[in-house]
């Protein structure tokens, strides 16, 4: 008999060294991940006035009497949690790819003031910073007068900064909100009687384009919205003066823009309602203005109401605008004309409505549809409403309808107060 020596297969041998392999990788890919987590983020406190003050602030006892102080020794992720009080100071953070939340406690408390700086001659911010922000529950406000002073300026640079403006009151200022290159959302904040409201300049260099929703807008000057790529939508702008949302007449733009009520405070025959504007405007009301809609190359421009203009519906700045557009299911409702050139825009070629909207209540800024107006189901099939069924022509019928803020509950015309 002859006996030989038992051999292992080299595929075991292979398997073995497999499996130690895949541990060693799996603990190296741990071991960076423990290295590489960041420490969890500090909330750093301040409180006006406090007497007892005591760096690193992280107590309401210790909280700092300076938002300055704080932001200064802050580091990427903390947040500043602000008390009740007024902070006159001017805050600036020159850093760049760190993050900060700043957190009102409530924002009819927790106040910004620049009414004691010079109302002109330079340019006063109340928070001026040059990374991303989270910005809560905080109110801005300056001098009646005509000013220089702004709410919240997110600074210049090539890399994209993440901002999320939320629950913010802004009063009075010139520029209320100024960005460049940012994505993330500005949304649910209130102004009244500025200037500017909300300006977004450049695309970022990465992600998605800012989302603009859920905002009211109440006696602005110059224009409610101006913006060259993002989403704006669900945003109610009453104006005094100026235009309500924007893009660029120099500059490439996309944008949509969705169930935003455009009206004017006063009547006034000037101004336009959404203009230079490429991409998408669908299920917009826009009443009272000089000019409704002016749409750029290549744009689509459905199920919106232009009523009461005293200009024109529909106005192209030149022959190319209406070049590629896809304009239907619109109702046009008292204007003065509907085209400002019908060798450029024909509306008998379109599918378009001239009947009354019938609005609940216009008087009180309510311009939902009533119950048998004849816009309910009226707009493009293609686009459903939020029930599912053909979408209206006018506010909610178009994707973002489900979401809006203020459908229940629109807000009041402010009253006049006379001077006497």
């Amino acid at each position: 008999m002859i006996v030989t020596t038992p051999t292992v297969p080299i595929y075991c041998n292979e398997s073995i060294h497999r499996k130690n392999l895949e541990r060693t990788i799996l603990f190296l890919a741990l071991l960076f991940l423990i290295l590489t987590i960041p420490g969890y983020s500090t909330i750093r406190y301040v409180k006006a006035g406090n007497p007892t003050p005591v760096a690193p602030y992280t107590t309401w006892a210790t909280a700092c009497d300076s938002i300055q102080k704080v932001v200064d020794i802050s580091l990427s992720g903390d947040t500043i949690m602000i008390g009740s009080g007024i902070y006159k100071e001017q805050v600036r953070s020159d850093r760049s790819n760190i993050i900060l939340s700043f957190i009102g406690t409530d924002v009819d408390s927790c106040i910004f003031d620049l009414s004691g700086y010079p109302p002109e001659g330079q340019e006063y911010i109340s928070m001026y910073v040059r990374h991303s922000i989270q910005v809560e529950n905080l109110q801005f406000i300056t001098t009646i007068q005509i000013n220089d002073h702004y709410g919240i300026f997110v600074g210049n640079g090539i890399d994209t900064k993440t901002i999320k403006i939320k629950n913010c009151d802004f009063n009075n200022l010139n520029d209320c909100i100024v960005a460049f290159t940012i994505t993330g959302e500005i949304s649910e904040n209130h102004f009244y009687n500025i200037a500017k409201a909300i300006q977004v300049n450049d695309a970022p260099s990465s992600g998605e384009y800012i989302n603009i929703k859920n905002n009211t807008i109440v006696r602005s000057l110059s224009w409610g919205i101006s913006c060259k790529f993002g989403n704006i939508y669900n945003n109610w702008i009453i104006l005094e003066q100026g235009d309500g949302i924007l893009g660029s007449s120099l500059f490439q733009t996309n944008l949509k823009v969705y169930n935003n009520l455009i009206t004017k405070y006063f009547h006034d025959p000037y101004e336009e309602g959404i203009t230079w504007v490429r991409n998408k405007i669908i299920n917009n009301v826009v009443i009272g203005m000089e000019i409704g809609i002016s749409p750029e190359t290549g744009t689509e421009v459905k199920n919106n109401i232009i009523a009461n203009s005293s200009n024109t519906a529909l106005s192209f700045w030149d022959s190319n605008s209406p070049i590629g557009n896809d304009i239907n299911y619109n109702l046009f409702y008292q204007n003065k004309k509907i085209s400002s050139n019908l060798s450029w825009f024909n509306p008998d070629t379109t599918i378009y409505y001239t009947s009354d909207p019938m609005f609940e209540n216009p008087d009180s800024n309510n311009f939902l549809l009533q119950m048998f107006s004849p816009l309910i189901n009226a707009g493009d099939p293609n686009i459903l409403d939020v029930d599912g069924s053909r979408s209206d022509v006018g506010l909610y019928g178009g994707p973002y309808g489900q979401s809006y803020q203020y459908k229940d509950l629109p807000p009041k015309k402010p009253k006049v107060i006379s001077a006497t």
